[in-house]
C-alpha cells in the first residue's frame, strides 16, 4: 500500500523544483577536514537525459583562541559530476571530489571589507596575512591535531556515488519529496584522518513547494563516516546536516538564491567545534537554452563564526545532453 502511494504521487510536475538551490557541501573547518554529504533536494533533471556538472567553491577559514586554537587557511574544494536520469524520477550520479588549502589570497580583501563595515577582525590583524596554520592545543586534558606548512596542497580525493528518486514531482496542493542514498569511497590517503574504514554513507529526504512566488526547498542528510580520527581528535561517527533555501524566479531563464546550510559538529567535546556550523549562501542560477546552467554564490558564517567558514565564493557549470 505505501509502495502504491507513493507511485500515485508521479503525476505531471508543476513548477515546485524551479532551478533548485547551489550545489555546495559545507565549508566548515572540520567538515574540510572530513568532506560531508551535500543535502539533495528534489532533482530538476528531466528523464532521460545526462548532466554533467563542475563546481569551484572557495574559503577562507579563520578561528583564534589565545589559550585553544588556531586556524588560518584557505581551502578550494573541487566537483565533477556526472549524472543519468531515467523514468519513474530515478537519477543516479557519479562524483568526483578533490579538496586542496593553501593560505591563500582573501585576507587583505576581508580586512578591508571589515574595515568598511566595521565589522569585528577577531585578531585578524596581528598575523601574516594568507598564512597557513591549523594548531588545536590539547590543553585541560584535551585531545591536539596540528597541520604544518607541509600539510598545504591537495589532501583529500574520493569517488562518490548516489541514487536519487523523486516520488512526488509536485502538484496543486502537494510538494516535490525525494530521497536518496549515497556512498563515498577514498581515492588514495589523507593523512589528515586516521582509524576506522575509508567509506562514508549518507540518506537524504528533501521536499520543494511554491509558495506564492517562491520556491521553498526543505533538505535533511544523515551521515555516517568511517574515518574516527582528526590527529587526536575523536570526531562524531554519525553528522546531521539540513538545507534550507529560497529561490525566486526572476526570469524563465535566471533565479536568485537564498540558502542556510546547519551541520552538526564534527569533534566530540572539543569547544566550538563540537557546536552546529551555520553557513548562509547568496547566488543566481541561470540557465542558457535547454542545454547550459551556471550558478555563482557567496557564502558567509552566521551564529558560531570559529566553527564556521569566514567568506567563500562559489561557482558551477552544468551541461545537459
Amino acid at each position: 500500500m505505501t509502495l502504491a502511494l507513493l507511485l500515485a504521487l508521479q503525476a505531471e510536475p508543476d513548477d515546485d523544483l524551479g532551478r533548485g538551490p547551489l550545489h555546495m557541501t559545507s565549508q566548515s573547518p572540520f567538515q574540510t577536514l572530513r568532506p560531508g554529504f551535500t543535502p539533495r533536494p528534489p532533482a530538476s533533471l528531466p528523464d532521460d537525459l545526462w548532466e554533467i556538472r563542475i563546481t569551484e567553491s572557495w574559503a577562507n577559514i579563520w578561528a583564534f583562541n589565545e589559550d585553544d586554537y588556531i586556524i588560518d587557511m584557505e581551502v578550494l574544494h573541487s566537483n565533477l559530476a556526472v549524472a543519468r536520469s531515467l523514468s519513474g524520477g530515478w537519477r543516479f550520479e557519479v562524483e568526483l571530489e578533490i579538496s586542496a588549502r593553501s593560505g591563500g589570497g582573501m585576507d587583505r580583501l576581508i580586512n578591508q571589507v571589515h574595515d568598511n563595515v566595521g565589522a569585528e577582525e577577531r585578531h585578524r590583524n596581528e598575523f601574516p596575512k594568507n598564512g597557513f596554520m591549523l594548531n588545536l592545543m590539547g590543553r585541560d586534558g584535551r585531545p591536539s591535531g596540528q597541520l604544518s606548512n607541509a600539510d598545504r596542497g591537495f589532501f583529500a580525493h574520493a569517488m562518490v556515488g548516489t541514487a536519487q528518486w523523486t516520488f512526488s514531482k509536485g502538484g496543486p496542493g502537494r510538494p516535490a519529496l525525494s530521497t536518496s542514498v549515497s556512498f563515498r569511497v577514498e581515492l588514495g590517503s589523507n593523512d589528515d584522518l586516521s582509524g576506522g574504514s575509508p567509506v562514508d554513507v549518507a540518506w537524504s529526504l528533501s521536499g520543494a513547494e511554491r509558495l506564492g512566488p517562491v520556491i521553498v526547498s526543505l533538505s535533511g542528510v544523515v551521515s555516517w563516516f568511517g574515518k574516527e580520527y582528526f590527529g587526536d581528535i575523536p570526531l562524531e561517527p554519525v553528522q546531521v546536516a539540513g538545507l534550507l533555501a529560497f529561490e525566486w524566479p526572476l526570469h524563465e531563464d535566471l533565479s536568485v538564491v537564498l540558502q542556510y546550510l546547519a551541520s552538526q559538529g564534527a569533534a566530540e567535546d572539543w569547544l566550538d567545534f563540537s557546536k552546529p556550523s551555520h553557513e548562509i549562501m547568496l547566488g543566481i542560477r541561470a540557465g542558457v537554452g535547454e542545454t547550459v546552467e551556471f550558478e555563482i554564490g557567496l557564502l558567509e558564517n552566521v551564529g558560531i563564526p570559529d566553527n564556521s567558514p569566514d567568506f567563500g565564493f562559489h561557482a558551477g557549470l552544468s551541461i545537459r545532453f
